[in-house]
This record gives structure tokens, C-alpha cells and sequence, in this order.
């Protein structure tokens, strides 16, 4: 770990020349006064008033009913547990009942904190018991984190306004959970001091640093309950890939960095200790940015992404800290013109800020990505709202709290999401795994009904080429370690820009047996078994994705149900059509399919020529190209000098 960090070139150094003083007023954390009042005097325009009032209504909320969609992204269930839900909903109400006593003077907002906390240092345990035993986190949970976070943020903002016995019960029990995770944090039981990336790690060792700066001053320990925390997290931040990626999606990535971005703002805040350009932070600052759909009304779902309907990933707290840090414009656009949630923080509102430039990703260069060390990639024909993406995903980081969909694909056709990743749901519900996680709510292949391997470390797979360019994106990858009995899984996937896919599918078994492969769709199928019009037609709106299956030639198909969350806090779920294909029985199969995007009131027609073989002449953006299967997935060209020039 200490090599780790001094290839940041930050972490030794900046613990080493650590110095802590006690402020001479509060709050400090999040904000300070001088801020405060550039606020007050901003609150009549329609920006900051907007968010204000946001923050006065989760002032005023009860903390059972308010809860961050980074619950979801901690992949817990703390609904079950009233005291793990009630303090996940106090980080939220606590910091905004702060605020709002800070900016209108209203005591009514101190006397609501009181109680809030006085009941919350009455629970003897923060947590719901889950982690008793697993891997040695002794009942500390990302609740027991919320909790310590909003005390630390309730007595940075209230200072001097609580009563004097409340402020040192809080005192102690913070101390108490502070000392209790440092030493949870040092013990070999843990999995932290072998592994420090380690998402869970993150939020503790946050709340740890934030208990730690909001009793400076008052107990002796918090110097290096301090330094435990800042080189956990920059441990954290060293191990985070280089390609600015998050192996676990994009809700983990917000909810890991969230708390460890607030947490190095307030530790530059209170001691001057800047570490916020870390170069792992600057390296992934646009990971959700560069994840957003098309028209920038969506975003890629794969893993544990959440739907911006529900998430607040892209105009939260998270990106606003980045924007400001780094003071980038594209991520400034995504704030201010990606859909707003309910889901407000205080941060917020004391992080707006309007003065940031916007670029539009287009603009700024931004296109398809290869996020290379993740096995992610996206593909993108442009960012207007008439463009189409892909994203593809064949990883080498086994499933654990990842879906098992190794080599699942995500459409979005002009600006919606027309072929589906489930998302998240609730561990609550009673088929959470079947409908989320398990490979049947996925773009992939079951084999004799099963999926691919669960809670397995040996699970894997492989992104095993990735080819970027104006006009065709391709990308290759081997999803064999992701399944039992299976030698070979290669799936290709080519886009001829702006409106073709071709999916190659090369899948060898160790004996014969029957194959599912499956397609999630956002809008209404229909199958065409006409010999020479084989395929289906996936409708949405005004839009249309036409399918053509050039191999196999047999083959039966069935539909079934697939499920999709679409808000967070009622569980209210979607229902959609799943297109089963079934080709006949084998040990060896060779699946083509050519996507065509389109208008709906189009007629449905190949955009070239398909020969028996496998072999197509597609165009696609002008241009006439020759695509035929090759021994690791497509070779793709345009098809002759000749018709380059005529074209």
C-alpha cells in the first residue's frame, strides 16, 4: 500500500506534513459562513432557489422516508433494518436541517436535530447485524457510515447550539464508533488491509475521517483516527483502473467516491491538506458523463447502474465536487442538463455553482470509449438526441456484487433505451436475483437453462480486441470462464455507424446441449419466420430496430417477462418483453445478427445483401461494407475501391 501511494505522489507526503488545528468557527465541513452568505444572497434567483427549497422540504422530512439512491449503490436493503434505514435517511436530513438553520435562523430547525440525534444515540447498535460474521466487519455496515457522517455534519453545522448534553452524547458515540472501525480497520480479520479497493472500505474510512475532523479538539485520538482514514482512502484511489473506470458500475463508482470526494473537501477545508486532484480522481472524474445515452436523457445500466429517473449521479453532489475541482465543463453540462431527481442534498445547494463553462461532450471531442482495464466499452455515433450507443461489456473482475452478464450489450436508439440491462433492484423483493442479477435478466446466453457461475472468483472473462474509429466501432470478447461446461463463448460486436450493429456469437460446448440466447427489449417484438425474412422487429415510439438473423437458419424462438426498476423508494417495477431464440440442439454454435435502427414507419429491409455463409454487404453512413466471419469474430472493410469512389 505505501508503494501505492507514492506512485499518486500524494498520499506520504501529505500525511507526513499533516497539521491540525481546531477551527475557530464552524461549520467547516461542507461549507463556512463567508459561503453561506453568497447563498443567502442568491436565493432569489431561480437556480438556487429552486434547490433551496428542496433542501428546506428533507429539512423538515422524517429520516425514515428519505434515503439517497447511493443506498442502492451500497447493494443493501436497509429498509429491512428500521435503525439502518432510519440512519441513511439522517445523513440526508441532518446536514439539510443544518443549512436550513444556518441560512433562515429558525430554531425550530435546531430543536428537530435534537431529537433526531438524542434518538439516534439511544440505539445501541448502527447497524443491521448482517455483517456479524462476513468478512470480519463485526455488525459495521454503510449505515453505521451514514451515521457517523451525519453526526459529524450535525455538530459542525449546530455548534454551539446544541444542548451541552447532547453535543457530548454525540461526542461519544462517535468516538465510540470511530475508535471501534480504526480498529476494525487495523485487525487482520478484515479483508481492507489485503484488498484496499474495496468500495465498503471507502465509506467507513470516510465516516472515520469525518468523526475524526469533527472532534479535533475534543479527544485526543482523532489525529490518527485522521491519518488511518486518508490512507485508506488514497489507497482506495491508487487502485482504481487506469482507464477511469469502475469494475463494479457506475452506481459503486458514485457511491465509493462520493463519500471519499466530500470527505478530501472537508479535510482541505479544515486543514488546508488538498489531495482532491488526486490523479485516479482526475483520470475518472467523467466515467458517468462518458456513460450517458445519447441526448444525455439516460445512462448506461450495466452492472449496477441506476436509470437518472432514479439517480442523481450525473447533477449530484459528486459531480458538482468534480466539476468545481477540476473545473470541467463537460461534467458542468451534465449538471445542469441531464434530468434532476428528487433525491436532494444539502451538498447540493451549497455546491451549486453556475459560474463553471458548459461543453457540450460532443464538442469537447468526447466519443467511444474503451474503458480497457474494466472490459467496458462504449460506442457511440454522436451525442444529439437523433444518435445511437452501444455498450458492450466482457470484464476480468469475477461477478461479486456485479450482475452476472459477461458479454451483455445495452442499445440505446436515438436517445432511449431500446434493448435493456435491468439495472438494480431490491434485495427485499422475493425474486431480486432472478430479475436483476442471474444472467436471465441479461443480453447473453443460458446454456440447458442455466447462467453463468455465481459467487465464483475463478469467473471471468476477457475483452480480447477493441477497434475505435469515425465510422466502425468492433470489439471482441471471450465470456467463456463465465460459465460451466462451456469451452468457448466469443462474442463479437461490430457498429457501422450510425445506425448498423452485427452480433457474432462463437460458442463451443463440452457436449450437446440446448441454447437460450436472450434479448431484453424496450419496446414491442415481432417475430418474422419467413424464409426469406428471418428476424424480428423491436418497436419503440416513433423507432425501430429491425433484426435479421443470418445464422442459424433454424431456429425456434418464445417470449418471456423481464423486469426493470423504476423508482427507488415505492419498488415499482416495469415489466418488458424478453426474445428468447432458441436455435436446435448442438454442441457448437454460430449466431450473425444485423441490427438496422430505424424509423418506424419505414419499411423493413436489409440494408445490403446477406449470403448463406454468413457473409453481408451492409451499408451503413454512406458507405457499402463487406462483412464476413472470421476465425476469432467478423473481418469488416468497405466492400471495393471501386464502390468508394462511386459512392
Amino acid at each position: 500500500m505505501g508503494q501505492e501511494q507514492q506512485d499518486s505522489g500524494v498520499g506520504e507526503i501529505a500525511i507526513d506534513e499533516l497539521k491540525l488545528v481546531a477551527p475557530a468557527s464552524r461549520p467547516v465541513l461542507l461549507t463556512n459562513k463567508e459561503e453561506l452568505e453568497d447563498i443567502r444572497g442568491r436565493l432569489s434567483e431561480p437556480g438556487y432557489a429552486e434547490v433551496y427549497q428542496a433542501v428546506l422540504k428533507l429539512a423538515e422530512s422524517d429520516p425514515a422516508d428519505v434515503t439517497s439512491p447511493l443506498a442502492a449503490a451500497a447493494d443493501v436493503d436497509p429498509r429491512l433494518f428500521d435503525v439502518g434505514w432510519r440512519l441513511m435517511g439522517m445523513e440526508s436530513v441532518l446536514p439539510a436541517a443544518g443549512v436550513a438553520w444556518q441560512l433562515t435562523g429558525d430554531r425550530a430547525h435546531v430543536d428537530r436535530a435534537v431529537k433526531l440525534l438524542q434518538t439516534a444515540v439511544a440505539w445501541h447498535q448502527w447497524s443491521d447485524g448482517r455483517h456479524a460474521v462476513v468478512d470480519g466487519y463485526y455488525n459495521a455496515a454503510p449505515e453505521t457510515a451514514s451515521g457517523m457522517r451525519a453526526f459529524a455534519w450535525a455538530l459542525d453545522f449546530f455548534a454551539g447550539a446544541l444542548p451541552n448534553e447532547v453535543e457530548w452524547a454525540c461526542r461519544r458515540k462517535l468516538a465510540s464508533f470511530a475508535q471501534r472501525l480504526s480498529e476494525i480497520s487495523s485487525s487482520s480479520q478484515t479483508r481492507w488491509a489485503a484488498n484496499p479497493f474495496d468500495d465498503w472500505s471507502a465509506t467507513i474510512h470516510s465516516a472515520i475521517g469525518h468523526a475524526a475532523l469533527a472532534l479535533c479538539g475534543a479527544d485526543s485520538r482523532a489525529e490518527n483516527w485522521l491519518r488511518l482514514a486518508i490512507s485508506r482512502i488514497l489507497a482506495y484511489l491508487d487502485c482504481l483502473p487506469g482507464d477511469g473506470g469502475h469494475p463494479s458500475g457506475i452506481a459503486r463508482w458514485e457511491f465509493a467516491l462520493t463519500h471519499c470526494c466530500t470527505f478530501l473537501e472537508a479535510l482541505y477545508r479544515f486543514s488546508g491538506t488538498d489531495l482532491r486532484r488526486h490523479p485516479a480522481l482526475e483520470r475518472t472524474r467523467r466515467f458517468a458523463v462518458r456513460c450517458l445515452a445519447p441526448g444525455g436523457q439516460d445512462i448506461v445500466q450495466i452492472d449496477q447502474g441506476l436509470p437518472l429517473q432514479v439517480s442523481s449521479v450525473t447533477t449530484g453532489p459528486l459531480s458538482k465536487l468534480l466539476a468545481k475541482w477540476f473545473q470541467d465543463p463537460v461534467i458542468s453540462w451534465a449538471v445542469f442538463n441531464t434530468p434532476r431527481t428528487p433525491y436532494v442534498q444539502a451538498a447540493d445547494l451549497l455546491w451549486y455553482d453556475e459560474s463553471i463553462p458548459r461543453v457540450w461532450p460532443g464538442e469537447a471531442g468526447e466519443g467511444s470509449k474503451a474503458f480497457s482495464d474494466i472490459g467496458w466499452l462504449i460506442m457511440r455515433s454522436g451525442w444529439g438526441p437523433k444518435d445511437n450507443m452501444l455498450a458492450f461489456k466482457s470484464t476480468p473482475f469475477w461477478p461479486g456484487y456485479h450482475h452476472l452478464d459477461q458479454g451483455t450489450f445495452q442499445i440505446f436508439a436515438r436517445g432511449r433505451e431500446i434493448v435493456l440491462d435491468s439495472g438494480l433492484g431490491w434485495r427485499a423483493h422475493p425474486n431480486y436475483f432472478d430479475r436483476y442479477r442471474d444472467s436471465l435478466a441479461h443480453n447473453v446466453v443460458l446454456i440447458d437453462g442455466k447462467g453463468q457461475l455465481r459467487h465464483d472468483p475463478e469467473s471471468h472473462a476477457e475483452m480480447h480486441k477493441i477497434e475505435l474509429s469515425e465510422r466502425a466501432d468492433y470489439a471482441v470478447g471471450e465470456c467463456a470462464g463465465a460459465y460451466e461446461g462451456v469451452d468457448r463463448f466469443t462474442r463479437a460486436v461490430l457498429f457501422l455507424k450510425p445506425n448498423v450493429i452485427v452480433i457474432r456469437d462463437i460458442i463451443e460446448l463440452d457436449r450437446p446441449q440446448a441454447l437460450e440466447w436472450l434479448l431484453h427489449g424496450g419496446g414491442n417484438f415481432e417475430v418474422h419466420v419467413h424464409d426469406r425474412d428471418k428476424g424480428f422487429t423491436l418497436q419503440a415510439g416513433d423507432t425501430a430496430m429491425n433484426g435479421f438473423i443470418l445464422k442459424p437458419v433454424r431456429w425456434k424462438h418464445t417470449l418471456r417477462r423481464g423486469y426493470k426498476l423504476t423508482d427507488w423508494q415505492t419498488r415499482h417495477e416495469v415489466t418488458h418483453p424478453v426474445l428468447v431464440i432458441l436455435p436446435d440442439k448442438s454442441a457448437a454454435y454460430d449466431i450473425s445478427m444485423v441490427f438496422v435502427i430505424d424509423d418506424a414507419d419505414k419499411p423493413r429491409e436489409f440494408p445490403g445483401r446477406p449470403a448463406d455463409d454468413g457473409t453481408a454487404t451492409i451499408k451503413a453512413g454512406g458507405i457499402k461494407w463487406s462483412v464476413r466471419p472470421s476465425g476469432d469474430g467478423l473481418e469488416f472493410q468497405p466492400a471495393t475501391s471501386r464502390q468508394k469512389q462511386t459512392k
